[in-house]
């Protein structure tokens, strides 16, 4: 945080003719695919005045929250500053442009909202570049150019009837005398959190193994979420997934929800660190997200009973 804080202070230090104005940064200046970055703003503050920050950032496509708002105050001399942190990860390597931020001014005799700026940054990719200049050569004919095909293929297409007749010759003689169970269906509430009851027995937390502990969480809520709305299926992106949580779901839903599956996929793909107390965190906020829509779904759908 400290490290942060001072390339943000360098960055926006930068402009005096502005020093009453509030100032807006991204750091750091290079950022690749999967790196934790910074929105920063920075306003000078009167004696007895304070500032007001949203909680989070408009989001744009393929930049995601990766954690908590940060708002520190420092004095240098007698003037005072505030420093306002929005950590942010973007997964597609492009020029990004941020929305601006709102900060509400009070105190002091002044009551004012302002609107920061944030400048264009560049995300590039963690691959390299493709400097090979390899060329493929034309693909040569293996079995000569004059050979007779038809012999080759008549005889693939009687293999592939004969294959084809004992499969199924196989399956009806295996299906003889089977008896056909019934297993009844476990509801995805009942199920979501039974994984995660187990998740939390295994102990993966307490002996560290983060990424095999983000593996089953993230598993287990884009399970249980493909299962009670089909269109927030396991096979989209975190990206995309997010951007039909915030059409779909109410507000506190979705980010608390996009909150979580960011931190994992930092662990998983971008290797980040993290510590048992923000994992035991993510497992509990997981299990209340879970418990939570599944509340309010119930106390949205009709009794149909009553209406009859």
């Amino acid at each position: 945080m400290r490290s942060v804080t001072g390339i943000v202070l360098l960055l926006l230090y930068a402009g005096t003719a502005s020093a009453q104005q509030p100032r807006g940064a991204v750091v750091p200046q290079s950022i690749t695919v999967g790196d934790v970055f910074h929105a920063a703003v920075r306003v000078d503050l009167r004696e007895g005045m304070t500032v007001a920050a949203p909680d989070s950032i408009a989001l744009i496509e393929d930049v995601e929250q990766a954690g908590r708002r940060e708002v520190s105050i420092d004095s240098t001399g007698t003037a005072r500053h505030a420093t306002v942190l929005y950590p942010l990860a973007a997964w597609r390597p492009g020029t990004y442009e941020l929305p601006d931020i709102t900060l509400r001014l009070t105190g002091a005799g002044v009551d004012s909202v302002v609107r920061v700026a944030l400048p264009s940054f560049d995300v590039r990719s963690v691959l390299p570049a493709d400097t090979a200049g390899i060329e493929p050569k034309p693909a040569k004919d293996v079995l000569g150019a004059n050979r007779l095909w038809w012999p080759l293929l008549l005889a693939l297409l009687l293999a592939a009837v004969i294959g084809t007749a004992l499969y199924v010759w196989w399956r009806r003689r295996r299906a003889v005398g089977e008896p056909v169970v019934f297993t009844p269906a476990v509801p995805p509430l009942e199920h979501a959190l039974a994984q995660l009851a187990a998740l939390r027995r295994e102990g993966l937390i307490e002996r560290g193994e983060f990424r095999p502990f983000y593996e089953r969480l993230t598993e287990t809520l884009r399970h249980y979420a493909a299962a009670v709305e089909p269109r927030w299926s396991v096979d989209l992106t975190t990206s995309e997934l997010a951007a039909r949580l915030r059409a779909d779901a109410e507000v506190t839903d979705a980010l608390e929800l996009t909150r979580i599956l960011g931190a994992a996929d930092l662990v998983k793909f971008a290797r980040a660190a993290t510590t048992r107390e923000n994992a035991a965190r993510d497992l509990d906020a997981a299990r209340v997200w879970i418990e939570r829509y599944a509340a309010r779904t119930q106390t949205e759908v009709p009794d149909e009973r009553r209406a009859a």
